[in-house]
């Protein structure tokens, strides 16, 4: 027997058996997008062991080719910072539905730019693996699966998506890209 959902006066037509539809909608039909962003954390992790061991790690390639300064300890706390802000996107977005989706988004979107925008590009220029580059491929295979399954199954609204994903290219997507100096320019990078 379930116990009977307390009675709360209504907050501008906004009640508690509406409140109780929204979540049941909700934990019906997000499995899937929550899943997606919870895959798009575990493939972080698994790109910071791929920066960390391949073609000397990402720390030695941005050194070597663009920012002398840049060591292990900026790595680290730069990544553990967004470990924390993924993780607690989720976690916003697992409790409380709707347009918390523009959290993960962001993130995921200015992660597929870097994608591109870092690790394909300049593996391409400097024709030399970046540290990083095969596993950065599984942010676009998520961000595909959230786009088709997600959006086309309207599951998101188009609205958030592009919310969520123009801000991530705009913010995350170009601090990645230029580096907290503007390191990755072209300027920088000639050599």
């Amino acid at each position: 027997m379930e116990p009977e959902a307390p009675v709360c006066p209504p907050y501008r037509g906004f009640t508690y058996e509406s409140a109780a539809w929204l979540w049941s909608e909700q934990s019906e039909h997000m499995p899937l997008v929550n899943i997606l962003f919870w895959a798009f954390f575990a493939s972080y992790v698994i790109h910071i062991l791929d920066e960390t061991l391949l073609n000397g790690g990402f720390v030695q390639w941005i050194n070597e080719n663009f920012w002398p300064t840049y060591h292990v300890r900026m790595f680290f706390w730069f990544n553990a910072a967004f470990l924390a802000a993924i993780a607690a996107g989720n976690v916003l977005f697992d409790s409380f539905g709707g347009h918390w989706v523009i959290l993960p988004l962001i993130f995921l979107a200015g992660f597929v730019t870097h994608a591109f925008t870092v690790h394909a590009y300049w593996t391409v220029r400097r024709n030399t693996y970046s540290p990083g580059l095969l596993t950065s491929t599984l942010y676009i295979v998520i961000f595909y699966l959230l786009i088709r399954y997600g959006l086309g199954g309207r599951l998101l609204s188009g609205s958030d998506f592009a919310i969520g994903t123009i801000i991530g290219i705009a913010t995350i997507g170009a601090f990645l890209t230029v580096g907290a100096d503007g390191t990755l320019s072209e300027a920088h990078a000639t050599a």
